[in-house]
């Protein structure tokens, strides 16, 4: 009858420690699987992070290009506008310089001209002076007597 008692016990402790051990397997399963899925979400997470680090960068790069493009093409234009000023500037100076020669040269053959009519003016005003005095002689010579006749 002990021995009967005493073999049941052995089963009865045999049966819960397996059920312990089992309990303990499945614990340690659960605490892997848990670990396992923080693992994945952190990596997940850390992913996820780069890639909107990387987008970013990304951003950044092209808002940068962007900013550079535009400020190169303001300095074409600038530089563009100041070549056509200069060159405004510079036909501008050359006509008004030929438009001033041109003035000069007009001037210069006007003052010839006013001085070629002045000298002319002056001829005829000698020439009419001379015929009027040529008209005065006459006169005179026809108020003086007739000279007596000869005998």
């Amino acid at each position: 009858m002990i021995i009967i008692i005493m073999i049941i016990m052995i089963i009865i402790i045999i049966i819960i420690i397996i059920i312990i051990i089992i309990i303990i397997i499945i614990i340690i399963i659960i605490i892997i699987i848990i670990i396992i899925i923080i693992i994945i979400i952190i990596i997940i997470i850390i992913i996820i992070i780069i890639i909107i680090i990387i987008i970013i960068i990304i951003i950044i790069i092209i808002i940068i290009i962007i900013i550079i493009i535009i400020i190169i093409i303001i300095i074409i234009i600038i530089i563009i506008i100041i070549i056509i000023i200069i060159i405004i500037i510079i036909i501008s100076s050359s006509s008004s310089s030929s438009s001033s020669s041109s003035t000069s040269s007009s001037s210069s053959s006007s003052s010839s001209y006013h001085h070629h009519i002045i000298i002319i003016h002056h001829h005829h005003s000698s020439s009419s002076s001379s015929s009027s005095s040529l008209s005065s002689s006459s006169s005179l010579s026809s108020s003086s007597p007739p000279p007596p006749p000869s005998s």
